[in-house]
């Protein structure tokens, strides 16, 4: 399966705002006020999608994916800061692997980083 990488319209925006994940996982549901967010160019974000134009996450990079409070032990310019969310209908169908590969890759070309930061949330 191929995934592209492009530019957050409003549309998505919206889509990705009606997105809703069950317990414990509820915590990433997002309302329709933080559209603003999504689409503010200074937060880089972006939608991934399959090769038949299904929206099946998004992804952004920089400030904007670290976790309020969070060590982040230094300001490296030229690490990347990656945060990803999926649509819940699509959570553990083997889609993981070879999506977030195609984010880095993208990341990679648009950002040139020499190395990403990662941050998850377990529970």
């Amino acid at each position: 399966m191929k995934f592209i990488v492009r530019a957050i319209t409003p549309q998505d925006a919206g889509i990705i705002a009606d997105w809703r994940y069950e317990s414990p996982y509820a915590v990433y549901n997002l309302s329709q006020e933080e559209i603003p967010v999504l689409l503010n160019p200074d937060n880089h974000y972006y939608i991934v999608q399959d090769e038949i134009n299904r929206t099946i996450s998004y992804c952004c990079f920089g400030q904007e994916e670290r976790v309020p409070g969070g060590s982040y032990g230094g300001t490296d310019p030229l690490v990347l800061d990656v945060g990803i969310g999926m649509d819940f209908g699509l959570v553990g169908r083997g889609f993981g692997g070879k999506f977030f590969e195609s984010i880095l890759q993208f990341a990679a070309e648009e950002f040139k980083p020499s190395k990403f930061r990662v941050d998850c949330c377990l529970q």
